[in-house]
């Protein structure tokens, strides 16, 4: 609900991460711009972002990145109507990252999914999919017993 911010903190690391010349750090901005050019109703530049980001992601093949790319793709095909096709980029995404076993990856891609799913109410049938694997997710890490601890410590260290 902050895209000012959001737009503000993107552009101040913009040339950061072009001096970093790593694909990953490139891959992950440029996914994180076409959401928020999405969420500011700019999807023609949000598509040249992803277009962006699939031609890096042919060069250098990187899963986690692969599958946030095909989160973001996802949630570019619901802007556009094309529920079938959102799905199938969303079930590759969570497969993708899935295999890599990389658990705050799979949590940040499922939480982003329910997110924008509840928010624009496009597709309530995956909303539950999605909402029956974090929970299973939730109860397996135990994120009831977890959360109360880690907001103690944030207070604690903040």
């Amino acid at each position: 609900g902050m895209l000012d911010k959001a737009r503000a903190e993107l552009d101040a690391v913009r040339q950061d991460v072009a001096g970093l010349d790593s694909p990953s750090f490139s891959a992950v901005f440029l996914l994180r711009e076409a959401y928020m050019l999405l969420r500011e109703d700019q999807p023609d530049e949000a598509a040249d972002r992803l277009r962006e980001c699939e031609e890096l992601l042919a060069r250098h093949p990187m899963q986690r990145e692969r599958g946030a790319f095909l989160a973001t793709q996802a949630i570019f095909r619901y802007r556009q109507g094309d529920i079938r096709s959102a799905r199938q980029a969303l079930d590759e995404a969570i497969e993708t990252i899935g295999q890599t076993h990389f658990i705050p990856h799979l949590l940040a891609l499922l939480n982003m999914t329910l997110s924008y799913l509840r928010k624009e109410s496009c597709d309530e049938a995956y909303r539950l999919k999605v909402q029956r694997q974090w929970d299973r997710l939730a109860a397996q890490y135990r994120f009831d017993e977890l959360a109360p601890r880690a907001e103690r410590l944030l207070e604690r260290l903040l």
